[in-house]
């Protein structure tokens, strides 16, 4: 049982998280309310109406002005920047602007006239009056109001809180579309545009806040159930004592009785003696002997021949059987030529080395059996380094031959070795990711494929619907698809040197480099080789790259496209029919 203390623990703080989560949405809608908007605007219009008020007094200086553009922006700060430079380095011991005895100007330095003196004078006394004083203050409460404006959490913020808070993905989905909705509300609120009227919250808003809520207020409730228990555990165990003492005391009264059943049981035990005695345990040893001749030897030589098929007949295990139960008869995995005889499997073997023995174990149960019922695999090849990857699928599609075999898996490296090692080819369904969730199916991803297989594809399918638009609706709309298929095209250009060009050496989806049986394919590359794959990779790669917009890149016709793809689909059934 769990601890009831740290489950409690656990449940608060699953309500710390659902409680922190509903804040900051909370928050966000209060920001948006009607009083919220409201003081936004009030501050606006104030900063604004200071603003145009210290702009007019600062017109009012005109009259001693040479210039235009007087208490603008650029002028208060340029008049800012002057009073720093004054008061640190020009006129340290003087309030600025200094107009004294033989002044200067800390611009162009050159002396004040009287009249330039009274001009700083006045500049002055405006940049330290009271409108541009208010001004200044009404802008920075505007300013620092909508920096209070709160915005959306980033994706993982949000992905963060809503696991912590032990949300369903229906539940999570809900509040990044929540936070989504108000955030559209928020930003222009940010920008300092403010709206005459609050904007609507759309209402799921409202109910996700509601259902946070009730799930903090479980959260609660479980933890005080869980705070009962810790409180209650010496009762729990004072109620075992006394159940104790209770069965004592009924024992003690029913003592006649009990040795009676006691006297009973041991007449009984010798009664089941005798009955042993007559069993007929010749016919019982020959059952086992043809068991152990017809099940279990023919269950380890599967076993063993398994393990060969995969790759793994090295390993120093064995299948060895074990005493039976209730008539079944029962096998186990032990090591073998090990210096201690109490070595277990799970000390020695490696996770990779433990799969493949399980899988051999489980194919030769299922290869026992006379029924053909399907076999479903989850990403089998887990765990497995490269030599067991390849044993493994090359065993899947053997057995594939005369029952069904259902593999799942997320790896592109496994399904390409598939389509290398299957003659006759997959049904292949791919399970795509939609808005809704995870589950619809549909066609393999062209680079999932076989490179011939995906290029004769790329060409029977794609270039004729392509040039059918070409004819009829013209080169517009014939670029997006040829630009699709150039793309995809150079790709598979680039699965073709890996798969084929390459020996399937190195791949990108591959941790490994393989070389065992492969390396000395390279010998078959020649010098007109290098010069297809380069002249296919550097014409299409303009495709899969950005290109400067003074150099545009124009699309192949489709004919021509698909006399490249043809080039390719020729050049690979020669090489790969090629000796080293």
């Amino acid at each position: 049982m769990p601890d009831p203390a740290e489950a409690a623990k656990k449940r608060r703080n699953v309500k710390a998280q659902l409680d922190a989560m509903r804040g900051t949405l909370e928050f966000a809608t209060k920001a948006l309310s009607n009083e919220a908007v409201d003081k936004l605007r009030l501050l606006k219009n104030s900063s604004v109406a200071n603003r145009k008020a210290a702009t007019e007094g600062a017109n009012a200086l005109g009259a001693v002005a040479k210039l235009s553009g007087i208490g603008g922006d650029t002028w208060r700060r340029m008049w800012e920047a002057a009073r720093e430079y004054s008061t640190s380095s020009a006129y340290t011991d003087r309030t600025f602007p200094q107009v004294e005895n033989e002044a200067r100007c800390v611009l162009c330095h050159q002396e004040l006239s009287l009249e330039a003196r009274q001009r700083m004078i006045e500049f002055e006394s405006f940049v330290r009056g009271k409108l541009e004083t208010d001004a200044q203050i009404a802008e920075d409460a505007f300013t620092l109001a909508i920096k209070d404006v709160p915005s959306r959490p980033t994706e993982m913020a949000i992905l963060t809180a809503c696991t912590a808070s032990e949300l369903s993905d229906k539940l999570a989905y809900a509040v990044e579309t929540g936070w989504r909705n108000l955030e559209l509300l928020l930003a222009p609120l940010r920008i300092g545009t403010i709206p005459d009227d609050a904007p609507a919250i759309d209402g799921s808003v409202a109910e996700l806040l509601s259902e946070l809520d009730s799930l903090s207020i479980a959260a609660e409730a479980t933890a005080k159930v869980f705070d009962m228990d810790v409180k209650n555990g010496d009762r729990l165990k004072a109620r075992k004592e006394l159940a104790e003492s209770e069965a004592k005391k009924w024992v003690t009264e029913q003592a006649s009785a009990v040795r009676a059943e006691v006297e009973r049981l041991t007449r009984l035990e010798e009664y089941h003696q005798w009955k042993r005695k007559t069993v007929t345990t010749g016919v019982s040893r020959k059952s086992g002997e043809l068991s152990e001749e017809l099940i279990t030897t023919a269950y380890i030589d599967r076993f063993n021949r398994e393990l060969r098929k995969l790759g793994a007949g090295k390993i120093q295990v064995e299948l060895v059987k074990t005493p039976a139960r209730y008539g079944k008869n029962k096998h186990s995995i032990r090591l073998r030529n090990v210096a201690r005889a109490d070595a277990q499997v799970s000390e020695v073997l490696s996770e990779g080395e433990r799969r493949i023995v399980s899988l051999a174990a489980f194919l030769a149960d299922v290869t026992g059996n006379r029924s053909k019922s399907p076999i479903v695999f989850d990403d089998p090849i887990s765990s497995l380094d490269q030599i067991f990857e390849e044993k493994v699928i090359a065993r899947l599609v053997e057995l594939s031959q005369d029952r069904q075999v259902l593999v799942l898996t997320h790896r592109l490296s496994f399904l390409g070795l598939m389509n290398d090692l299957s003659e006759s080819g997959l049904n292949e369904v791919h399970i795509r990711r939609e808005p809704w969730g995870t589950g619809q199916p549909g066609a393999i991803p062209i680079f999932g494929k076989r490179p011939d297989r995906a290029l004769n594809q790329l060409k029977d399918e794609r270039v004729s619907k392509a040039k059918k638009v070409y004819e009829s609706e013209g080169s517009d709309r014939y670029y997006i698809h040829a630009k699709s298929i150039c793309s995809d095209f150079r790709i598979l250009i680039e699965r073709l040197v890996e798969t084929v060009f390459l020996a399937d050496v190195v791949q990108r989806h591959r941790r490994a480099v393989n070389t065992k049986g492969k390396i000395e394919n390279l010998l078959k590359i020649n010098a007109d080789d290098c010069a297809l794959v380069d002249e296919m990779m550097s014409k299409y790669s303009c495709y899969e790259h950005s290109q400067s917009a003074e150099v545009p890149v124009d699309v192949p016709e489709p004919d021509d496209l698909a006399c490249d793809i043809d080039r390719m689909i020729t050049w690979h059934a020669e090489f790969s029919k090629r000796s080293a």
